[in-house]
């Protein structure tokens, strides 16, 4: 089931591409921004954020053609045509192109928006424009008809576990033959409903151990970001292979990793402290926020790590079922430059993980792994 990206595609409260998803992770700071006060009846709270700016989108995509797209699809749209661009994919060499859109949320504002003009002006009243853009499958629908794919397209909203699950499919598809390549990733925007409900688990966990405040330091978070996949080959990869994807039930079991390999923990809003990791671990939400999908920014910066053989600092180390927070200086030692897991824990109880490994041998002159990089 080994397929091979070959384009990334990334946008996000550290900015657009993936040199400044290099850039941020190198630094490691990413300032948020604080884009509204949320008030009711049992939380008043100030919500800081990472959002992120399309207007780069206008480089793809004339302005007029764009007037009728919300901001989450024209999240998709960027994070899509940047990956595209980053694979070197014109309209002659994209063949059979399939799409697989993942998000937690979906078009959250506009759908709220659309349930006010219902409860507020009535039926007649609604916008048509928000109700089209209020379905979950309109980012995916505006990405096919903007790249005139006539392929396979499909959108996947199970929250936590949506990323896994559009590499799965996505992997699924190239093994079947049903498609050339596929475009797959994951896009959420913000809203007062995320935002809410990130800081309703942040004030909930203050009081709770360690292992429980996973996200009590990462602001919400905005983005996408969009992977080329293409068939394995046995020539090396601009990126890295995806060995393996899928979502299993969390019943305290160990993954099972090659030794030294690193695991990028995506720890999302459930309580970890049960499961055993047997590898080195470094999670970094903290350069893009907490959302849902955060996990295909995970699988971007392994993807990146795998190409350059550098290592960045992590914001949160865990060794065993035990958590703390890392000095920003701070980089994981003694890493397999082979081998990256990507790993997402749901609500539900179940555990997404994505395997990559490297397209190409970085070896030192001794023939051990390269340093890593502080």
């Amino acid at each position: 089931m080994r397929a091979t990206i070959t384009g990334i595609g990334v946008v996000g409260g550290f900015g657009c591409g993936v040199s400044a998803l290099e850039m941020a992770a190198a630094d490691n700071t990413v300032i948020p921004q604080k884009p509204f006060k949320i008030r009711t009846p049992d939380l008043q709270a100030d919500i800081s954020g990472f959002l992120a700016d399309t207007t780069s989108l206008a480089d793809f995509v004339p302005r007029k053609a764009l007037r009728r797209i919300d901001h989450f699809a024209r999240l998709a749209l960027l994070g899509s045509y940047l990956a595209i661009e980053d694979a070197g994919l014109d309209e002659n060499r994209r063949g059979r192109m399939g799409i697989v859109v993942a998000t937690g949320y979906g078009s959250t504002c506009d759908t709220f928006d659309f349930l006010n003009t219902t409860l507020d002006e009535d039926d007649p009243c609604s916008s048509p424009i928000r109700f089209a853009n209020s379905v979950h499958s309109a980012a995916a629908a505006h990405i096919a008809a903007f790249l005139g794919e006539h392929g396979p397209t499909l959108s996947i909203n199970q929250y936590d576990m949506s990323v896994p699950l559009a590499f799965l499919a996505a992997c699924q598809w190239l093994e079947e033959d049903r498609v050339d390549s596929v475009l797959v990733g994951g896009a959420d925007e913000f809203s007062r409903a995320m935002g809410f409900y990130t800081q309703h688990l942040q004030s909930e966990r203050k009081s709770g151990p360690p292992s429980e405040a996973s996200v009590t330091q990462t602001p919400v978070g905005e983005g996408s970001a969009f992977f080329v996949l293409e068939k394995d080959s046995e020539e090396p990869s601009s990126y890295a292979h995806v060995d393996s994807a899928g979502v299993k039930a969390m019943n305290g079991s160990p993954y099972d990793m090659p030794p030294g390999a690193l695991m990028i923990v995506n720890p999302g809003s459930c309580r970890t402290a049960s499961f055993q990791l047997n590898t080195k671990c470094a999670s970094f939400a903290h350069l893009y926020g907490h959302l849902p999908v955060g996990m295909a920014f995970d699988i971007a910066l392994a993807a990146i790590m795998l190409k350059t053989g550098r290592r960045y600092p992590s914001g949160l180390a865990i060794d065993g079922d035990r958590r703390h927070e890392t000095t920003p200086s701070r980089a994981v030692q003694g890493i397999d430059h082979q081998h990256i897991g990507c790993l997402k824990f749901g609500l539900a109880g179940d555990i997404g993980l994505v395997v990559l490994t490297s397209g190409q041998k970085r070896k030192d002159d001794r023939g051990s792994s390269q340093p890593v990089s502080e």
